[in-house]
């Protein structure tokens, strides 16, 4: 099966995800960065997390951090069937476009 696999595996595919990884390491610094600290001052307000809760890399301290650091933002909290990629995947679009929009549309 591995040998199936792997060739299904477009060698460009995985090189651009491995440069995505790196940069998002490089580049997501922490609360101290200036660019966050901007955007936390002027723009908090408007800015909404919309977060999965079986998130690997967004894990309770973070999202600790996220509130601390963005007092004014909004933060939703998707269902557990939501992924860490669900911004990847179609199976999920209606929940999290649901989150995105929460405030602006009226409950039925």
């Amino acid at each position: 099966y591995v040998r199936h696999a792997l060739a299904l595996v477009d060698p460009h595919i995985v090189a651009n995800a491995f440069h995505m990884a790196d940069h998002e390491m490089k580049m997501i610094l922490g609360p101290e960065d200036a660019a966050i600290q901007h955007a936390a001052e002027e723009f908090a307000d408007v800015i909404t997390f919309i977060l999965s809760p079986v998130d690997m890399w967004c894990d309770e301290p973070i999202v600790q951090l996220m509130r601390d650091t963005f007092p004014a933002s909004s933060f939703r909290v998707l269902g557990d069937n939501v992924k860490h990629a669900f911004c990847l995947s179609h199976d999920t679009t209606v929940e999290v476009v649901d989150a995105m929009f929460y405030d602006l549309v009226e409950p039925e």
